[in-house]
């Protein structure tokens, strides 16, 4: 009897939860080939992590325009991760494996292209689920790319493969990276720094390393890149 009664208490609760957004909203649904341009702006921009939170970000305003300089994967075949909806040709796959340096690995698995992902690709090393993913926006070709800390568990080899295939495969699309490692945006057009949500710093990597009052430059001293 009490389990019954906890399991009406439980559907109780979920009746009195917020309802979450319509996934499509009539009127405002972007086309397929959205975005057409690599240009990001953000419009006094705040957000939290749930409500009741304090802000972690708050009252940002900034433009990235096009051309200044944890991985995602699901059950199922390899290609269906690199290309779920089907839209390319098995030789633009293989192109895109081969611009991420997964081509030989690929090739030497059994089941090749069909060789079965788990969830979350615990059946491949962290280095490799990195890659895939770079390989699937290679065949989209995204013109806007974000990379989260997209290296901050990989060894330096598989770091070397992504940051070469970033700066030769990407060099017409808008980069936005969020890094703990200040060797890989040293060449980066433009560095954001943040501090208690707030932007403190926006320049080049070169003019606020000439400042060494700078907190970037502070940060550059501690690595050991200045």
């Amino acid at each position: 009897m009490e389990t019954y009664t906890v399991a009406v208490e439980r559907i109780l609760d979920y009746t009195e939860l917020d309802e979450e957004a319509p996934t499509i909203v009539n009127g405002a649904q972007p086309p397929l080939d959205w975005p057409q341009h690599g240009r990001v702006k953000f419009c006094d921009y705040a957000t939290r992590y749930r409500p009741g939170l304090p802000l972690v970000l708050r009252g940002l305003n900034f433009q990235i325009n096009a051309k200044e300089k944890d991985p995602v994967l699901f059950t199922g075949p390899l290609r269906v991760n690199l290309d779920p909806f089907e839209q390319y040709t098995d030789e633009e796959v293989w192109r895109s494996l081969e611009h991420a340096h997964l081509k030989d690995f690929v090739t030497s698995l059994p089941s090749g292209l069909q060789h079965d992902c788990a969830e979350g690709g615990e059946n491949l090393s962290v280095g490799q689920r990195q890659l895939i993913c770079l390989a699937r926006a290679l065949l989209r070709k995204s013109k806007i790319l974000v990379l989260d800390e997209a290296t901050a568990a990989v060894d330096l080899e598989t770091d070397d493969f992504i940051q070469e295939t970033i700066r030769t495969e990407f060099a017409d699309s808008t980069v936005i990276t969020i890094a703990h490692r200040l060797n890989t945006i040293m060449d980066y057009d433009r560095v954001l720094v943040l501090d208690e949500g707030t932007i403190k710093e926006l320049n080049s990597p070169e003019a606020l390393l000439r400042d060494r009052e700078s907190i970037f430059y502070g940060m550059a001293k501690q690595t050991g890149l200045v």
